[in-house]
């Protein structure tokens, strides 16, 4: 299959967007929109991916859901309240439970037939009950409450609190899905920190985490230079890497990062030190959206340089004014030569200069 398709939702947009990897041209593009019913949406998608559930931070806090057919048409299902915002949303891999958190409670939906929002299975408090009635239940909460819901092979489910610092672990009768991320075979759990761009590696016991790795998901060298919030970590395919991800935060200087972790035959981090490296090797490296390595980053110009750049420009332009239609047509087709001879690596040179993946 040459084309892959990713939906994903937005941190400051209420849409949905439809994307589509093209496998040969190694290129990311948008496909279509789709209409969303608040900000900060986060998506997930039953096994046969033709059910879509999202958390969104909305007033009053919500669950959405759509069904997707073939030719990736989305048909809003239904719409369900809950009691507080929710950050995360997972389904089942049998497709008959929605698990979501946010804030101080988290939520197991069932879900009906056609892959809409069903009934309440189960809402659990991370506060004790007297305190329940008086927290905040905003947006606001899942900055300092629960993050995330997941759930692994052994039924054990995880949900992350950053106010309490802490990952909370159940006994749950259901198969869930990941983030936070399960490995596959059950014993060990990958974590993302929000505050401090960590990716721990936790081996999971009977009734409680024990924590064996520590990798860095930003440069070290950014660490108290600039201000990141850690967001996802997720597998590659075949299981042998962990991608993590993080944005800068009121830091016009700084761009998000992508950290790339060899896993080795166990399931460990192959290595916790992040270092810029090739982006096949053992190490973790960084690629900010304008950067990819190899290439060198874009250099900061400063007013001296663009009135340099305009100077030039001018001066060529007084040139080019004064050459004939023939030479100027000569020249013209002979660029035109130049670029289609060159056209694979200067289609790889823009794609990387604004932004896309390779």
């Amino acid at each position: 299959m040459q084309l892959h398709h990713l939906v994903t939702g937005s941190y400051t947009n209420t849409t949905l967007f439809l994307l589509a990897f093209d496998s040969v041209s190694r290129t990311l593009g948008l496909d279509s929109t789709v209409p969303g019913y608040g900000l900060h949406q986060f998506v997930s998608s039953n096994s046969a991916k033709d059910r879509i559930h999202a958390t969104a931070m909305s007033e009053p806090p919500r669950l959405f859901s759509w069904s997707v057919s073939e030719s990736f048409t989305f048909n809003h299902l239904d719409t369900v309240n809950i009691r507080n915002s929710s950050s995360a949303c997972y389904v089942s891999d049998n497709g008959q439970y929605a698990f979501s958190a946010g804030g101080p409670t988290a939520h197991v939906h069932a879900l009906d037939q056609d892959g809409g929002i069903g009934q309440l299975i189960d809402e659990i408090d991370l506060l004790p009950s007297e305190e329940i009635k008086r927290v905040d239940k905003t947006r606001n909460a899942v900055l300092y409450g629960a993050h995330a819901f997941d759930v692994n092979v052994n039924n054990k489910a995880f949900i992350p609190d950053l106010g309490m610092n802490s990952i909370y672990m159940y006994d749950i009768a259901a198969n869930g899905s990941r983030n936070t991320y399960p490995s596959k075979d059950g014993r060990l759990l990958y974590v993302i920190t929000e505050h401090t761009q960590w990716l721990d590696v936790y081996e999971i016991g009977d009734i409680q985490l024990k924590h064996v790795q520590r990798g860095s998901a930003i440069p070290n060298d950014f660490r108290g230079e600039f201000t990141f919030r850690g967001n996802t970590v997720q597998p590659s395919r075949d299981e042998k890497y962990l991608f993590t991800s993080s944005r800068s935060r009121n830091s016009p200087g700084a761009n998000g990062y992508v950290a790339d972790f060899a896993l080795n035959e166990t399931g460990y981090l192959a290595e916790e030190e992040a270092q810029l490296v090739d982006i096949h090797s053992a190490n973790p490296q960084w690629c900010q959206p304008s950067y990819w390595p190899g290439q060198s980053p874009r250099p900061r110009r400063d007013p001296e340089d663009l009135n340099r750049s305009v100077d030039a420009a001018q001066q060529a332009f007084r040139k080019w004014s004064k050459t004939f239609y023939d030479q100027r047509c000569a020249a013209l087709m002979a660029f035109g030569d130049v670029i289609e001879a060159n056209q694979d690596s200067l289609a790889c040179f823009l794609t990387m200069e604004v932004g896309l993946a390779i």
